[in-house]
């Protein structure tokens, strides 16, 4: 039996060939030891990760993304794909991180969680159920499908482009990595926004100005943006900024709230049947 535990134990656990020296032949692997497992290498080894982050994909990406508008645009439609996260992966992290983290607080900036349990009360009453409750159960359907709606939001976004710079004679792919990255910097905004908030919550700060100057950053953002990526002179340029900021701000209302009417349909039709 020893020798057979000799035998497992001397052959890489990853692709099975037998490994006699530090690294597996075969596939590279490193063998792994009792110091590897400790809380002081796992210390180590993200002090190594952080210090690193700098020659990271991701960290890069993320820095021109918000210090370069339309960088990350440019880089991509001119070929140099391999400096950066691509669009749709971006997009998607980025999303993924917004409604897991401050999708909260993005509804309770929209007074959301003062106005909806008015519209639930009646049926709550009539069904002997807590409005809480209810208003709890369309949230939790409200973020799926308010992430699917946004994301096919894009689709009318990259169009609005499309029609705004319809003289460049770009195709409606390029109109749409634009629109991925724009509204990638939009979820960044309203994460950090939602961080604010809660903030000046927690200090009974008022925070009604909130929404104005996020609205003032995205059009300064989309501004540079299209003038780095589009390079039309910038009288045109800030006019079609401001209608592509509203537009998208409208696509954005529009997919959250096709979003809130479906939850509220799936929510609620159950309990309307059994009235």
């Amino acid at each position: 039996m020893a020798a057979d535990e000799t035998l497992v134990l001397a052959r890489c656990p990853n692709c099975g060939a037998e490994a006699t020296t530090r690294y597996c032949g075969r596939c590279g692997q490193k063998r792994i030891d009792e110091a590897d497992l400790t809380v002081r290498h796992f210390l180590r080894h993200l002090l190594h990760e952080i210090t690193e982050m700098e020659s990271n994909k991701v960290f890069a990406t993320l820095v021109a993304l918000v210090r370069r508008p339309g960088l990350l645009t440019v880089e991509y439609l001119s070929g140099r794909k391999g400096r950066y996260v691509e669009p749709i992966r971006l997009y998607l992290t980025i999303s993924a991180f917004f409604f897991l983290f401050a999708w909260g607080a993005q509804l309770e900036r929209s007074g959301f969680y003062e106005r909806v349990p008015q519209a639930f009360a009646p049926i709550a009453a009539r069904k002997g159920l807590d409005t809480h409750a209810v208003v709890e159960a369309v949230d939790h359907r409200l973020e799926k499908y308010a992430a699917v709606t946004r994301f096919a939001s894009v689709l009318g976004s990259g169009l609005c482009l499309a029609l705004l710079f319809r003289g460049t004679r770009r195709y409606y792919a390029h109109h749409l990595i634009f629109a991925l990255h724009y509204i990638s910097f939009s979820f960044l905004l309203n994460s950090a926004y939602a961080l604010l908030f809660l903030t000046l919550k927690y200090f009974h700060v008022t925070s009604s100005w909130l929404n104005r100057t996020s609205l003032l950053v995205l059009f300064v953002y989309g501004f540079l943006a299209m003038r780095r990526v589009y390079q039309q002179p910038w009288p045109g340029t800030a006019l079609k900024a401001a209608a592509y900021v509203a537009f998208d701000l409208g696509m954005f209302v529009a997919a959250v709230s096709l979003a809130a009417l479906v939850a509220a349909i799936v929510t609620l039709l159950p309990l309307i049947v059994k009235l």
